[in-house]
Formats: C-alpha cells, sequence, structure tokens
C-alpha cells in the first residue's frame, strides 16, 4: 500500500515521529511537508499533525479527492482543538476523515466525547535506537531539562537551587531552543531529564522521555502525567518528591541503574521496530472503512 504521511516541517520531533513510522512500515510510505499530493498515487494519507488537515490547502485538496481515505492524528492540545473547530465547521468532514490515531486513552476519552462518529485507533510515539544510541552517564551528576513552552525559566531557577549542574535545551524564548539534530548530544550530556509539566498533553506523546529512555536517562515528572508506559515510582507528587528522588539518584549508584534499566525496557518497547505495527494496521483498518 502506497501512504503519503503529511507532517508540518522538515525538522523537529515530529519529522522524526514521521521517519520512524516510515522506516520500519511495511507499506510504501512518502513523507510530504504540509503538501496532500496525488504524487506517486497513495492509496491512502495521514496527516501525522492532525492540525495539518485543518489548513485551507490541505482540506481543498481532500475534499476534491475524496476517492483517497484520509486520517488524521490528535497529539496534543493546540491540535485537538483544530480538529475539534475543523470538524463543526466542515459537515462533510467526515467523508473525507477515515478515522484518527489518538494517543492514548486520556485523548481517546475526550475525542469521543467531542466527535463522537469518527473511528479511534489507539497507538504512541516512539523513538528509533539508532539516533538515540545508549551512552554512558557523565561523571558529575547532571539535570536536564527540556522546556519548550515557556515556563522554563522560572523552573531553572528553582532547580539550581538544588545544587545540581544543568543543562538547558531552551525554551524557544529565553534560551535558544535546540534543533532536533541536536537532542542526542543534549541526552549525553545529563544523568537525569527533570519536567515540571502538569499534563501530557503539554508533551505531544512524551517524545522527550522515550529519547531520554533509549540514551540511558531516566526521567522525572508531576503525578498529574497521563501515560501508560510512564513507571510510576518515577512520577512525583510535588517538588519535594523531585528533589528527594534527584538527591537519591545522585548518591545511590544501585537505585540510579536500576532507574536506567527501568527505562530503558521502557525505550525498548516504545522503539519504532516495535510499534509500527500499530500504525501499519490503522492505516490499513482506515482503507477498509
Amino acid at each position: 500500500m502506497r501512504v503519503q504521511i503529511i507532517v508540518d516541517c522538515d525538522y523537529g520531533a515530529m519529522h522524526h515521529w514521521a521517519s520512524g513510522i516510515a522506516k520500519y512500515s511495511k507499506h510504501e510510505v512518502d513523507i510530504r511537508i504540509d503538501n496532500a499530493s496525488t504524487d506517486g498515487n497513495p492509496d491512502f494519507i495521514q496527516f501525522l499533525i492532525g492540525g495539518a488537515l485543518t489548513g485551507e490547502k490541505n482540506t481543498t485538496f481532500m475534499r476534491n479527492h475524496k476517492e483517497i481515505p484520509c486520517g488524521v492524528c490528535v497529539s496534543g492540545p493546540i491540535t485537538y482543538k483544530a480538529l475539534v473547530n475543523w470538524f463543526a465547521k466542515n459537515p462533510d468532514s467526515r467523508k473525507i476523515v477515515k478515522g484518527a490515531i489518538v494517543l492514548g486513552e486520556e485523548y481517546e476519552k475526550i475525542f469521543r466525547r467531542d466527535i463522537p462518529n469518527v473511528r479511534l485507533y489507539q497507538a504512541e510515539v516512539g523513538v528509533d535506537s539508532t539516533i538515540f544510541p545508549r551512552k554512558p552517564p557523565p561523571n558529575q551528576f547532571t539535570i536536564g531539562y527540556a522546556e519548550k513552552y515557556g515556563f522554563g525559566d522560572v523552573y531553572v531557577k528553582l532547580l539550581r537551587t538544588y545544587g545540581y549542574p544543568i543543562v538547558w535545551a531552551g525554551d524557544g524564548k529565553d534560551k535558544p531552543r535546540l534543533k532536533f539534530s541536536e537532542m542526542p548530544a543534549f541526552y549525553e550530556k545529563i544523568s537525569v531529564l527533570v519536567d515540571n509539566a502538569v499534563e501530557l498533553t503539554m508533551r505531544p506523546g512524551g517524545l522527550m522521555y522515550l529519547e531520554a529512555a533509549a540514551t540511558g536517562r531516566p526521567s522525572l515528572a508531576k503525578k498529574t502525567l497521563t501515560t501508560e508506559w510512564f513507571p510510576q515510582e518515577f512520577l512525583c507528587s510535588d517538588e519535594d518528591e523531585i528533589k528527594l528522588k534527584l538527591h537519591k539518584l545522585s548518591k545511590d549508584a544501585e537505585y540510579y541503574n536500576r532507574a536506567v534499566e527501568i527505562w530503558s525496557k521502557v525505550a525498548e518497547s516504545r522503539d519504532y521496530r516495535v510499534i509500527t505495527k500499530e500504525y501499519d494496521d490503522a492505516f490499513e483498518a482506515m482503507v477498509k472503512t
């Protein structure tokens, strides 16, 4: 089957997401940048970033080519809101969209509530371990922080009070945001990734936790995160618990090594070599709908 995957740019984590699927899919996959096309006679078009479909150009294309089944993906709150509005404004949308891939049960519940007549397929983001190979941690215990949504400056000031060196990937505002190609080197410099997101929806699919895990780095985050594969042991109720676990990770080698192994198993289970079948199955099901 010939599949087009539409993403919004040719760099960054989302393109990595599409590339991972394309690399291990049993189908012939063509990744296109925000431009659905009849080139290559696709049997199916997947808007990996669902918001890409809501743009006038791609909406018009799909209306003019209803013979090509297409799917969308709900990967974050912005995408979700854009799709809800798009379905409301386009009464014929269900003739165009054959299904939606949702990242976990949280989005499945709210999507069923707001857009009840669209078929849903669960899949998750993954990681390509050939891009993020496992590496030994740095000699000095170092916190990594990869905030990208504009709240980083305040939280980094708090982390600095804990007494550990910090490597900050930047928030795209006060500090330059690292390119995706620079992220493997970022994870190699840190011992643990710390996140203060109040909900998983602020981290599309949890990509950075998997990238860190593949590199051999554990993560700590707030318990309000909701994803099936995030190890509960490393979800913290508040900042005090994050601080205590950072101390234990820095001082107890046995505990740190166990954390690395737990997270490494998570990365192995979400490697694109394993999870791409979830996408292949969803593509095939939507074509048959």
